[in-house]
């Protein structure tokens, strides 16, 4: 969760634009710790 409130600052996205930026950017979910398999709904 850290993470991804980290990048949200770098990026200065909202919370909508950050879901949407984790769901198509292969590398924000690495970093994030997402694994492939995960998904969010």
């Amino acid at each position: 969760m850290v993470r991804v409130l980290l990048v949200q600052q770098l990026f200065n996205l909202s919370d909508e634009q950050m879901e949407c930026q984790l769901l198509d950017r292969l590398s924000f979910q690495r970093f994030v710790g997402l694994s492939s398999s995960s998904q969010l709904a």
